[in-house]
């Protein structure tokens, strides 16, 4: 079966679906990655923006822009591939999307309190917010981006099993 974003929109090699087609993410690797990223970015900017593709493709790739800059960075693009082909990367895509409600592509301490407590369906208090996100902020700029979100998800996945 192709995915569904390469290669039924047969804008990717072959050999990208073919490893796409794969359950082990690990399998796409850096340079296909690369490959891909490169074959769109029409202008070198290191970026893909909706006037280097199809309407129909941006329309795809947009849900993808986390910070909502109109253009999908490399991180971004990598988001996506795992995605395609890791139903559990869906899943923490969705919640981190959930929980970013002003779209800037990062969940601060009062947007992790409101997840909290939308998912409990119990006030959940800014310590315990402040808490996670400290564990949890690698960085350090005092908030977290999707790979650091994914990390609490992932945990909290472990500790009370899937959420709907």
């Amino acid at each position: 079966m192709k995915n569904a974003f390469s290669c039924r929109m047969e804008l990717i090699q072959e050999p990208f679906c073919h490893q796409a087609r794969s359950t082990d993410v690990r399998s796409i690797s850096t340079s296909t990655s690369t490959n891909v990223l490169t074959r769109f970015d029409k202008n070198g900017d290191g970026f893909i923006s909706e006037s280097e593709v199809l309407a129909s493709v941006w329309k795809i790739l947009a849900l993808y822009d986390l910070n909502s800059d109109q253009k999908i960075s490399r991180d971004e693009f990598d988001i996506l591939l795992k995605v395609t082909v890791d139903v559990k990367e869906i899943t923490y895509l969705n919640h981190f999307r959930a929980a970013d409600t002003n779209h800037d592509g990062y969940v601060t301490d009062q947007e992790l309190k409101e997840r909290f407590t939308q998912i409990s369906g119990m006030p959940t208090d800014m310590n315990s917010a402040l808490n996670v996100l400290r564990k949890n902020d690698q960085n350090g700029d005092g908030k977290l981006n999707y790979k650091e979100y994914k990390t609490v998800e992932a945990a909290s996945v472990a500790i009370q099993g899937p959420r709907v």
